[in-house]
């Protein structure tokens, strides 16, 4: 067999063992609670739920604590629960606990509250000012705002293919050299 067969087989056998591309499915989730002190949660968390992280948050704790935007996070897993510090200005934050252990295909859940404790330690969600808790949140979840938008990936393993199939056509034709030096 030539050369062109064998890198033809092996460009089949290469688009056949590969792993075939995922898109992330990113989905918008809506805040909403209410802490001990009176004080509402709102806003949203974007969750990338094809590999469970989050994407971004935008909370905010209204009257009388009004503090926020809690845009800056951290997003943990202390003893297989999710939990998500932010942080907003003049050192205030929010720190939300979810039942959920992970956030891989997330729909929205009760967040960990004074009613709904979860099981590490009877943890809860709670704000705080300069280090200092305020309060805690009496009740609260997420719900999904809407579908997830799929996030597709390129077709590598397409280009792969298309590029190597080139190099193999490129192979099969007899080289250019002779054929430019008789024309000059």
């Amino acid at each position: 067999m030539g050369k062109s067969i064998w890198i033809i087989l092996a460009t089949l056998l290469l688009a056949v063992c590969a792993p075939s591309a995922h898109a992330d499915i990113i989905s918008t989730f809506d805040a909403s609670g209410t802490f001990g002190d009176g004080s509402a949660l709102t806003g949203t968390i974007t969750i990338d739920t094809s590999n469970g992280l989050v994407t971004a948050t935008d909370l905010f704790v209204g009257s009388p604590g009004n503090v926020g935007p809690f845009t800056s996070f951290v997003q943990s897993l202390p003893s297989g629960q999710t939990a998500i510090d932010t942080t907003g200005a003049g050192g205030s934050e929010l720190f939300l606990m979810l039942g959920a252990g992970s956030l891989v295909g997330y729909s929205g859940s009760d967040l960990c509250s004074t009613t709904e404790a979860c099981t590490v330690f009877g943890a809860f969600s709670f704000y705080a000012e300069g280090g200092m808790l305020v309060s805690a949140l009496s009740s609260g979840d997420l719900t999904e705002a809407g579908t997830g938008v799929n996030t597709p990936e390129p077709p590598s393993m397409f280009l792969l293919i298309a590029g190597l199939l080139g190099l193999a056509g490129a192979l099969r034709h007899k080289p250019l050299d002779g054929r430019l030096r008789r024309c000059a």
